[in-house]
């Protein structure tokens, strides 16, 4: 069995948290099953809501996609705000 690598073979390849939503007319285990092929480690699924949640590598983003029945997928996003006595900008 072989292990990814990140860049210069530092590490495992960036991992990118994502929410992805189901079309309510797929399958939700014909659709799960092809996400987690295409490399998504699913964490939570909301079978209700028809989402879910889990990580991927960057660059496998747009196979998530492209994957039937998937509708939308979003990366999680971040926001750094400054300390609190530190300088305005």
């Amino acid at each position: 069995m072989t292990s990814q690598r990140g860049p210069a073979g530092e590490g495992p390849p960036s991992q990118t948290p994502v929410t992805v939503s189901i079309s309510t007319d797929a399958d939700l285990e014909q659709v799960t099953a092809a996400l987690r092929r295409t490399g998504l480690e699913i964490s939570e699924i909301f079978e209700p809501l028809g989402t879910l949640a889990g990580r991927v590598p960057a660059d496998r983003l747009a196979a998530l996609r492209a994957v039937p029945g998937v509708e939308a997928v979003e990366p999680e996003r971040r926001y750094q705000l400054p300390p609190p006595n530190s300088d305005i900008q």
